[in-house]
């Protein structure tokens, strides 16, 4: 019957009864290509798991129209707090995120599901303006489970509009263990990472990459933070080099002049020593050196003052010759 009105009325109608599986995040105004570049992030908040072969996705907000209204892989279950992802190209998500997504709506990576059209309910294109649009969880008959709209889009049941988030920013809420979701806000990109308040982190159900928390998530500060001056070493005094050493002047050295020899005083030639007189009483006579040579002749008598023989002109004569004869000699030996 609600199916029905639903069709009549041309819009999704709230769903009778609500599904523990809500819309965590949406990003539609990223950094890089649109629309490979956007995803959704569902959670299950029951304590068991559940069967998403009746829940389907959608950016399409009346019956028949031309976007997107995707059905999960039959036999897909998410289990008990478990987070996981749609993107729009997989291939594009694990540029941008290092990781593949749970599921992808393009076929862009053979080891990704993708979700497949329900033309019984709208189109096939999945396509999130930046301005306005809405997404929105339906069961398989089009009754609205969960949804989120932003800017201009026009205002649905149970559909909360929200502020438009800025470029690489995301649509995101948490979620009280036991209670409602909490209302949305713009905040950081985060796939897989739900946050539940009152909910351990080691909770064996956050599976494909899920993970719960006790605290909020925090958004960023809106004001730039100035950044902190960097704090310059302080710069170390080099060394400074060593004054030069001046080089020893060598001072010169005199070579001790080399006296000449003196000259060597000539010997004086020893006088001969008188030679001997025949003993007393001799009455022979002297050696005779020949005519013109000097000499004497006669005996040798000692004389009266001192006993030196006299000698004669001839003798002193012989005695001069011989000197002279001695100094020549000895001369020829230097």
């Amino acid at each position: 019957m609600v199916a029905g009105l639903a069709t009549v009325l041309g819009i999704w109608m709230s769903a009778t009864a609500p599904s523990s599986v809500f819309i965590a995040e949406v990003a539609y105004d990223v950094v890089g290509s649109e629309p490979d570049g956007e995803w959704v992030e569902l959670i299950n908040m029951d304590n068991g798991p559940v069967l998403l072969d009746e829940l389907r996705l959608a950016d399409e907000e009346t019956i028949g129209g031309n976007e997107a209204v995707l059905a999960f892989p039959t036999g897909t279950i998410l289990g008990p707090r478990q987070v996981i992802v749609v993107a729009v190209s997989a291939a594009a998500f694990q540029t941008a995120w290092g990781t593949l997504p749970d599921f992808e709506i393009k076929s862009t990576v053979a080891s990704v599901p993708h979700l497949t059209a329900d033309r019984t309910l709208g189109g096939t294109q999945f396509q999130l303006a930046n301005t306005s649009d809405e997404v929105l969880l339906l069961d398989s008959v089009g009754a609205i489970v969960d949804g989120v709209s932003w800017g201009r889009s026009p205002a649905l049941v149970g559909v909360p509009n929200t502020a438009i988030s800025p470029e690489g920013r995301t649509l995101v809420r948490t979620f009280d263990l036991g209670g409602p979701p909490r209302p949305w806000s713009v905040g950081t990109a985060s796939p897989f990472a739900a946050p539940v308040i009152g909910l351990n982190a080691d909770d064996p159900g956050q599976s494909s990459g899920g993970s719960g928390t006790t605290d909020p998530p925090v958004d960023p500060p809106t004001d730039p933070v100035d950044p902190v001056d960097p704090v310059d070493p302080d710069p170390v005094d080099p060394t400074p080099p060593p004054d030069p050493v001046d080089p020893a002047e060598p001072e010169p050295v005199e070579p001790d002049p080399v006296d000449p020899e003196e000259p060597v005083d000539p010997v004086e030639p020893d006088e001969p020593e008188a030679r001997a007189g025949p003993p007393e009483n001799d009455t022979g006579s002297g050696v005779d050196l020949g005519d013109g040579r000097g000499g004497f002749s006669g005996p040798v008598t000692p004389e009266a003052d001192g006993g030196c023989a006299a000698l004669s002109p001839s003798s002193t004569t012989s005695l001069s010759v011989a000197v002279v004869l001695v100094g020549l000699l000895r001369r020829r030996r230097r």
